[in-house]
């Protein structure tokens, strides 16, 4: 079934960026999971051209085009946040890559398996915790499976959890399990509830700081202006914004400060750091500061794989 697009659209970058983890590039085509379906999916001259199965293209086009983020107006985001030069080079050579909006408990289980970790080993977590938990697809002539549900997760065990090379995140998945379950969190509920109040009932779950909860709330729950900030992300920043984060810590919290000194060196605290540089990246990007820094992780993530 066709999707027209009239806009730009890049699907290879928009699904092999690092914010979702049920794709694999079969080189003309992509194949991944959503919902219960395995897709085929390819980018062709009028726009996208999918197949699906067991649930049917017309059936799972809307939800389709809500997940690729189809229907937010890219010229109006990317002139939003295309305030420099720096910016402007990254969207030039990736214009089209979209922020996907994919199901916040399949996106919060995938984060927390990020933690000190790389994209192939987070895939692989993701399909193994499927495969063991989730129901069997067979479709096109691949086996996969679908996401399992809390539900579903609630009798695997801390041991069996690291039988899946989970490591240490397998007690931060048993304790979301719980948490969600329990209905103590409700991560679908966090769509409707602003930034400060989403990060603060994320930040409650083990092994979801505040990294981690902005790359969920990002790239499954609408806010456009959350920043994740990690090792990347803070190289980034410092190598081609330092004089504007120096004006802003001198701004924000020095000048406000009866002792210098003593701040100065509690900012050096990294944790205070990436803080700041995450308010200073949402106060000058604007409303889509996640935007910016998901072409900035892209494009650095490109260039560390060339070399």
């Amino acid at each position: 079934m066709l999707i027209r697009i009239e806009s730009a659209f890049n699907l290879e970058s928009t699904l092999d960026s690092g914010q979702a983890f049920r794709w694999k590039n079969r080189s003309d085509y992509f194949e991944g999971v959503l919902d219960k379906s395995i897709i085929l999916i390819k980018q062709i001259t009028d726009g996208l051209e999918f197949e699906s199965f067991p649930q049917s293209e017309k059936e799972l086009k809307p939800q389709l085009k809500y997940y690729l983020s189809l229907h937010d107006d890219l010229e109006i985001i990317l002139k939003s946040i295309a305030v420099d030069r720096n910016i402007q080079s990254y969207i030039d050579q990736y214009k089209g890559m979209r922020i996907l909006k994919q199901d916040p408990w399949e996106c919060l289980i995938s984060f927390i398996c990020s933690s000190n970790s790389n994209v192939l080993r987070v895939k692989q977590n993701v399909e193994d915790m499927s495969a063991a938990y989730g129901e069997k697809i067979e479709a096109f002539g691949s086996i996969r499976h679908t996401f399992p549900s809390p539900k579903q997760l609630e009798n695997a065990s801390i041991p069996i959890l690291r039988q899946l090379k989970l490591g240490y995140r397998a007690e931060y998945i048993h304790e979301a399990v719980k948490m969600v379950s329990q209905h103590v969190i409700n991560p679908w509920a966090l769509l409707e509830e602003p930034y400060e109040e989403a990060l603060m009932t994320l930040t409650k779950i083990p092994g979801v700081g505040d990294k981690v909860a902005n790359c969920i709330m990002l790239f499954s729950m609408g806010k456009d202006d959350a920043f994740p900030v990690d090792v990347w992300i803070d190289r980034i920043i410092k190598e081609l914004y330092p004089e504007e984060l120096d004006d802003y810590i001198q701004r924000k919290y020095l000048n406000q400060s009866a002792n210098k000194k003593r701040t100065k060196n509690r900012l050096k605290s990294p944790s205070i750091n990436r803080t700041i540089i995450k308010n200073w990246a949402r106060e000058y990007f604007g409303d889509y500061a996640g935007w910016a820094n998901h072409y900035m992780f892209h494009e650095r993530r490109k260039r560390l794989l060339r070399s």
